[in-house]
């Protein structure tokens, strides 16, 4: 897993967009519904205080080929870059990971 962190001005620049209502979070409703694998998942990725929702996917974090390989190995199944956060926790509940 590799990036950079978030510079200081982008992040003011985004507390200022939510402040004046102009950032809109996109629904949390499957991410809720499986809070604990949505945890796991992010502390595996290394991002365990991200912000995730419904539509969040593994390639919105700076991921690596060997990174999806490990998870795999680990959850079980397949999990690849374009899969959303939410479903990978809905198949972990499932398998009652």
């Amino acid at each position: 897993m590799k990036g950079k962190p978030m510079d200081e001005v982008t992040a003011v620049r985004i507390r200022k967009a939510a402040r004046e209502g102009r950032l809109e979070i996109a629904p949390q409703d499957k991410i809720g519904g499986n809070r604990q694998q949505v945890d796991r998942i992010l502390l595996d990725i290394g991002f365990p205080e991200a912000l995730v929702t419904d539509e969040s996917c593994f390639s919105d974090f700076p991921l690596e080929d060997a990174d999806y390989g490990r998870l795999s190995r680990q959850y079980g199944f397949e999990v690849g870059r374009h899969d959303r956060i939410a479903a990978v926790a809905e198949r972990l509940a499932g398998l009652r990971c």
